[in-house]
């Protein structure tokens, strides 16, 4: 992929959430006044990221439900190394979240927690 297909693509996720944001645009559907700062776009990737972690860690932790109770073993699941990395990244993830709230407003961060079920949907299959 090209330089020039990022700046597209780039540009195209700019003008989409400045709509989103009610900006204005031309008739001709060309952006003018305020621009969507960076600072949005930071929020949102961080979200995007943060949300993703969370899915990994949901399933990181079922894997290690699954293979305690294969293996028969007496011993608590909180003491399986593989679930606590799990637990961790979770942790990490909503830390994630909850920066991305200082970038962007909620009404951008919050309909992005639809990228945990959707991860988590792929993940499964």
């Amino acid at each position: 992929m090209s330089l020039a297909w990022w700046r597209s693509l780039w540009d195209d996720v700019t003008r989409l959430v400045a709509f989103s944001m009610g900006r204005c645009h031309s008739p001709g559907g060309v952006l003018y006044g305020t621009i969507l700062t960076e600072t949005y776009l930071l929020g949102i990737i961080i979200s995007i990221c943060g949300n993703f972690l969370i899915s990994i860690s949901l399933n990181i932790q079922k894997y290690a439900h699954m293979r305690q109770s294969q293996l028969g073993a007496s011993k608590p699941y909180y003491t399986s190394v593989l679930w606590w990395s799990g637990v961790v990244l979770m942790g990490v993830g909503e830390l994630g979240n909850f920066a991305s709230y200082g970038f962007a407003p909620a009404s951008l961060i919050a309909p992005l927690g639809c990228v945990s079920v959707i991860v988590l949907h792929v993940l499964y299959e």
